[in-house]
């Protein structure tokens, strides 16, 4: 909830990215993620056709303060996909990373989301499973206030 919350307040901050239209506004359940460099949830917003997309989770919130935005690759109909990157990320042990590149695979309907978080200069990856569904109507409708507040 606490995400949600977040995601509604701060989505306003990167709506340009999104333009306010027929804008799909999900939230994700990853469950367990290896290592943590995963989020357990998320909020994504992308308008179909959109060349980006939104993207709210505590670990992008956390370090830059506001949603990341991302960059659709690739668009069907049956699967979208995505990157975007958090800049200077640090570990628990102080060391420090220049990014963390995120790529997502998110099949239409939401019910397959896989996210891979791979840190820049290392040959090491993390990743998470899980499944999304449409925000509910009252929180769709004060998010895309924001949205539409934030671009007029």
């Amino acid at each position: 909830m606490r995400l949600a919350l977040a995601a509604c307040l701060l989505l306003a901050a990167a709506a340009p990215a999104v333009p306010a239209g027929a804008v799909e506004i999900l939230r994700c359940d990853l469950g367990e993620t290896r290592h943590g460099w995963v989020a357990r949830s998320m909020v994504l917003a992308h308008e179909p056709g959109a060349a980006e997309a939104i993207v709210a989770d505590d670990l992008g919130l956390f370090f830059t303060g506001k949603p990341s935005t991302a960059r659709v690759t690739a668009e069907s109909a049956r699967r979208l996909r995505f990157t975007w990157s958090i800049p200077k990320v640090e570990d628990g042990h102080g060391n420090m990373v220049p990014a963390m590149i995120y790529r997502a695979a998110l099949s239409r309907g939401g019910s397959d989301l896989r996210v891979w978080a791979e840190p820049l200069g290392y040959q090491v990856r993390f990743s998470g499973r899980g499944s999304c569904r449409p925000v509910p109507e009252a929180e769709r409708r004060s998010m895309e206030a924001l949205v539409r507040k934030g671009t007029g």
